[in-house]
This record gives C-alpha cells, structure tokens and sequence, in this order.
C-alpha cells in the first residue's frame, strides 16, 4: 500500500498514548480509513510503532502452548473493534510482507503470517529493586522523613482506589478498598492474654481494658510503633485467640465489637487476584514499571501477612510504615487493613488505626447523636460476648521435606536473579 495515500489519523485508533503520539507528529490531512480531516501518520510509520511494541512485549507463541493469530494483537494494541477491521488488515500487512527490494536484500517479514503470538511473561524486577531498597531506606537510614519512602508509597499506593477483584462496576463488591458499614452487622473480636486476676479486672471495664490500649501503654507490633494505639482483631474469635500464639495451661480473654461508623479498608486478601482497571497503553514508555507496579501488588499480602520470627521484630518497621503512611498520607485516609492470620488457616485479621481507635483524636471520631459533645471511638464493645479460654493445645501445620544437606530450593523461598526470570 502507497504510504502517501494510507495516512491514519488519532481518532481511527482508541489507545489514548497512542493518540497523543499521532497527534503531536501527524500532519493534518485527510484520513484513508475515516474521511476526516485531522491529523494522521502514514499507515507504515503506524506499522513501525505496532512492530516496535510487538518486538518488546511478545513472542511467538511456544510449541505445543496457546497463542493467538497477529490480527487478534494488532487489534488488541489498537484498541480496535470490529469497526476498524480493514485498519487492522492494512497495518497486519505491512508488518507480513517485504518489499521487492528487501527481499533481493536477504530481508524477511518481520513477522509470520500465520504464526501465533503470545505475550511475554516477565516479573517485577524493577519494582522489587524498589521495595528493597524502601525498606533498607527506613531500616538503615531515616525513617521520619524519608522522602524517597514516601515517593515510593505514593507510586506503590496511587491508584489503590481503582484496583478490583472482579468485573462488577460495585467497588465495594469487589474493590480492594471496601467500606465496611458500621449497621452491617460484621462481628469483630479481640483478646488478650491474661491471668484470672487480670480477666476479672478486664471484666469490669471490657471496652476499655480489652480494647486498642492508651498511646501510654501501646506496644509496638506489625501496624504501629511503641506509642501509637490500634485494634488488632479477628473476624473469627478463634483467630483472635490463635494469633496471640498463647502458652499451653494460659488464659486469654476475648470479647466481640462492633462498628460505630462507617470505615476504609484496604483489603490485603483481596489484592492477590485483584487488576487495575484502568487501561495501561503499550505506547505507554512507563508501559512496563506500571505493569511489574500491578504484578508486585498481588504479592504484597503474603509480606505482610508472614509471621516475624522471635528476636527479628526490627522486621515491623516496615508495614508499620506503611500503616503510618495509609493511615496519615494516602488520600482519601485509609481506616484499616485486613490480612489473613498466618497462625489459623482461612481466618482474616483487621487492624484498625489509631485515628479510629484513639479518643485523643477526637476531631476524627464519630460524636453520637444523643451527646454532640462526647466523643467516642469508631469501634466499641458488646456487652456480655466476654470468653474465657483455657489453652489445651496448640495445632501445627507444617511443610516437610527430605533434606540431605545439598543446596536446594526449598519451601519455595529463593532468591530468582535477573537472568533466571522469564521475559
């Protein structure tokens, strides 16, 4: 095809960077494929951007797997319907054929007419680079005041909002980000670990003693440093229990609480199989650190949901920053997170922060009705959901393998270098 005569313009393709890239060094003309007026390149410089992308993202489908034919991709790339089906055809064309020249040259087609393609499965190694180094940052260098932290946070949790698990237009249904409603009848618990004494005196006064603790009394944990008070709760009482990791013949205490208010929560369980639904362009120069962005956020909950062994509690550092920086700088505010407990199978952890937990934040906190005056908390207990468990026995679950000595990788826990992942 004549490129002087096949020009397309911004408005035949449906990939806004690539619109944006026709419109800033097109020319205005009239469109082979639409018959407007706008600005437009020449079908075979359209052909040289779609090989380009083609070259950096796919591959020929391998023996024996799934691929699909190369109309499928240049549509998809596109952006193209079945409406520009005949564009489709034009840009397959030139990116199957040779001319007579490069043929007497010892050219071939850049691509094969009736191959199979599939794209290039790669693993976020940039990103991971990042996460390192973010962590060795607030670990060995600054922790207040990191601004690269904060940048990195920013860029990790920017669009956290948009992320869903399902197809739904209900974000609540399915977003990362749900709403828990403070009349949806959810029943959280907490518990302590306690002496007889000391259950007697938390009987007294369960919202209180059983509670998030005064700032006074807050020790550090996974979600806050020493100083700052959160909920650390269960959806379960028997994964509240399990994950104070209690001794056999010990006491703990639990109650059950309920919301006063509606709360944010990002939701680290459901970010394992959930996608950005906002389209990332193949044009896109950032195509590829926002891609590996959306593949190392579905591996986000299995570190933060991984137990920190006895003796390595500097570990919390890092989601405590996190909290911090969900709870403090991410707009709108995060209320809370939701993790699945590493000490009960299937059970979900919460932990709620400290602006909906503390009194002292009283500018943030719901003031009920009957009392304009009175602050109160945004979680509250239920009276007369007091236990008192006696520990029997503690369950394990483990992973067994045979071991020899040699080098291996076990328990799926190794370190992949660069060369090692496929592209």
């Amino acid at each position: 095809m004549d490129d002087q005569e096949a020009m397309v313009c911004y408005g035949c393709v449906d990939d806004d960077h690539l619109q944006q890239l026709i419109r800033s060094e097109g020319r205005s003309t009239g469109c082979f494929y639409c018959g407007k007026k706008r600005k437009a390149i020449s079908i075979g410089r359209l052909s040289d951007l779609v090989a380009e992308v083609m070259y950096a993202f796919f591959e020929s489908a391998p023996y024996g797997e799934r691929g699909d034919e190369l109309t499928f991709h240049v549509a998809e790339i596109l952006g193209c319907g079945d409406s520009c089906a005949p564009l489709v055809g034009d840009v397959c064309g030139e990116l199957v054929s040779c001319s007579q020249w490069q043929i007497m040259q010892g050219d071939e087609p850049r691509f094969d007419e009736f191959g199979l393609y599939s794209r290039l499965q790669f693993w976020p190694v940039e990103t991971e680079r990042k996460w390192r180094d973010f962590k060795s940052g607030i670990m060995h260098k600054s922790r207040f005041f990191n601004q690269s932290g904060k940048e990195f946070l920013e860029w990790l949790f920017g669009s956290i909002d948009s992320f869903r698990r399902g197809s739904t237009s209900d974000l609540n249904e399915d977003g990362v980000v749900r709403t828990i409603k403070a009349d949806g009848n959810v029943e959280l618990f907490r518990a302590r670990e306690c002496s007889l004494a000391e259950a007697q005196e938390i009987a007294r006064n369960p919202d209180d003693q059983l509670g998030a603790p005064p700032k006074e009394k807050a020790r550090a944990g996974r979600m806050n440093p020493e100083g700052v008070p959160v909920f650390y709760g269960a959806f379960e009482r028997k994964t509240c229990v399990a994950e104070l990791r209690p001794p056999v013949g010990g006491f703990v205490i639990s109650g059950q609480f309920k919301l006063t208010r509606d709360l944010r929560v990002l939701d680290f369980k459901r970010l394992e199989d959930a996608y950005e639904h906002a389209p990332l362009s193949l044009f896109d120069p950032e195509y590829r650190l926002k891609m590996e962005r959306r593949k190392f956020l579905t591996t986000f909950h299995g570190k933060i949901k991984n137990p920190v062994l006895p003796k390595h509690e500097h570990e919390y550092l890092t989601t405590q920053v996190i909290a911090e920086y969900l709870s403090t700088q991410h707009t709108p505010r995060i209320d809370g997170v939701i993790f699945e407990s590493a000490q009960n199978s299937g059970g979900l952890n919460i932990v709620l922060f400290a602006h909906v937990v503390s009194m002292d934040s009283a500018g943030q906190v719901l003031r009920p009705p009957h009392d304009l005056n009175r602050p109160t908390r945004g979680i509250e207990y239920v009276p007369m959901t007091l236990v008192l468990h006696k520990i029997k026995a503690v369950e394990f679950d483990r992973d067994d393998h045979p071991y020899t000595g040699a080098p291996s990788h076990l328990f799926g826990e190794y370190y992949r270098s660069e060369d090692d992942w496929d592209w």
